[in-house]
């Protein structure tokens, strides 16, 4: 099969977001273990999000965990361009989901929620109202003082509030709660 142009860099792209994604889950493990836990974790969300299973052929350099993409094989005769592994594909359903940890506090629930926008939504910024909807979407209660959990969050450092843009966004300690409870590791 010849994949030409723009279809080729459009699966690239999505190899090279997946690849990030499955970084971020085992940013936090000890070295020794990240590069197989890397393969795995790739071929997961390949497998989760193309819907059919693939063979990782090679795996990164010995150097770290962002050293490359992996070559992907799909393991069905459908072509490459069909594995559908977007980021911005996955639903805040799906993406809950993976959480290896749950989230135990309102705070932590819109920590989550931050992620998820600027993951897979590209937004960096977000409202209280958009928070509100997100507890909605995953079908969880919205919290009786919601201003209350937002503050919450901002005061333990997962998210801080934009004087200029009046909004909020996620901060590296929300970040690497996350990443945490994406990777099983609590922080």
């Amino acid at each position: 099969m010849n994949i030409e142009g723009d279809k080729f860099k459009e699966i690239v792209e999505r190899l090279r977001k997946l690849a990030s994604l499955a970084a971020d889950i085992v940013d936090n493990l000890p070295a020794e273990y990240r590069k197989d836990a890397f393969v795995e974790t790739y071929r997961y969300l390949l497998t989760l999000y193309g819907g059919r299973s693939v063979h990782v052929a090679s795996a990164h350099a010995a150097g770290g965990v962002e050293a490359s993409i992996p070559t992907v094989v799909p393991a069905s005769s459908q072509a490459a361009g069909d594995i559908g592994a977007d980021k911005e594909e996955i639903s805040l359903a799906e993406f809950v989901n993976m959480l290896s940890i749950k989230p135990k506090t309102n705070a932590e629930w819109i920590t989550v929620f931050a992620y998820y926008m600027k993951h897979y939504e590209d937004k960096k910024m977000f409202s209280a109202k958009e928070v509100r909807d997100y507890f909605k979407a995953v079908g969880l209660k919205v919290p009786g003082n919601l201003p209350r959990d937002i503050k919450n969050a901002v005061r333990k450092g997962y998210i801080a509030w934009d004087i200029e843009s009046k909004s909020y966004y996620i901060t590296r300690k929300g970040e690497e709660l996350v990443r945490g409870m994406l990777s099983g590791k609590e922080q």
